[in-house]
Parts: structure tokens; C-alpha cells; sequence
């Protein structure tokens, strides 16, 4: 079995922090494309040698998955910043423009 890398606090906060921007700036409509774009994003990322996100992505049925990506977004959803359809809520919009 391979051991995946844990993410740093750190990490997980600018996880976060992108994940407030990409819904705040792109229509995502679930969780399905949330994995998509944000594996695609993170890989094109990593060929330009910026760091992004940090999620560790396995293969799946539907396309590629990240159990820490899945755990925040199921957490930015029981604290109310995005919907169930990946919109910011108020809350979630009031933090991106802090940010």
C-alpha cells in the first residue's frame, strides 16, 4: 500500500483558502467536478512550480478523488461558506473578500 504525504496546517489553510476563491470565481456544481478541476488545477500548478493545493488524489470511478478534499468540503458545508451545490453562502463570500 502506498503512504500518502500529510498535509501541514498550513497547507490545509491555503486548501482552504483556494477552495473559498475557486467557488467564489467558477460555477462547479459538485462534488464530482470539485475533485476534477481542482486535480487538474493543482497539476498545472505543479508543472509551472507554484504551489497550490496540496491534496493527495487516488483514482476512482468517476475520474480522480482526494479524501482531503472530500473532508473540506464536506467541512465548508456543515459550517455553512458554500452550498450543497458548491455556491459561497454569505458567509463564504464575506470571507473571500477579507482574503
Amino acid at each position: 500500500m502506498i503512504e500518502l504525504k500529510q498535509r501541514t496546517f498550513e497547507e490545509k489553510v491555503v486548501d482552504i483558502l483556494l477552495l473559498f476563491y475557486l467557488f467564489g470565481t467558477h460555477k462547479i456544481k459538485d462534488d464530482t467536478k470539485a475533485h476534477k478541476t481542482v486535480f487538474f488545477t493543482e497539476k498545472n500548478m505543479n508543472e509551472k512550480k507554484i504551489k497550490g493545493f496540496s491534496y493527495n488524489f487516488i483514482r476512482w470511478h468517476f475520474g480522480e478523488f482526494s479524501r482531503e478534499l472530500e473532508s473540506d468540503l464536506n467541512e465548508l458545508k456543515r459550517k455553512r461558506f458554500v452550498t450543497n451545490e458548491l455556491n459561497l453562502t454569505q458567509d463564504g463570500e464575506d470571507i473571500l473578500n477579507r482574503i
